[in-house]
């Protein structure tokens, strides 16, 4: 995102959610949701961002310490 580099981006994203699902990593499958969802914002595909990022925001409780993390 901070190089404007989108599908790069998005292919990074896509590996990384592989990789957490793989592995359980469910705290890393959250941030690869938020981070996909902010590129496909940054495309103009704003329904799939919305998904995305609802499901971010879904994957986990929604109290503690990085509860809003999916928010900003």
């Amino acid at each position: 995102i901070l190089q404007f580099d989108v599908l790069g981006g998005m292919s990074h994203a896509r590996r990384a959610i592989e990789l957490a699902e793989e592995s359980g990593a469910a705290a890393v499958l959250r941030a690869a949701f938020a981070n996909l969802g902010n590129l496909y914002f940054l495309q103009g595909d704003y329904e799939r961002a919305r998904a995305l990022l609802q499901r971010s925001y879904d994957l986990l409780s929604r109290s503690g310490e990085h509860a809003n993390g999916s928010l900003d």
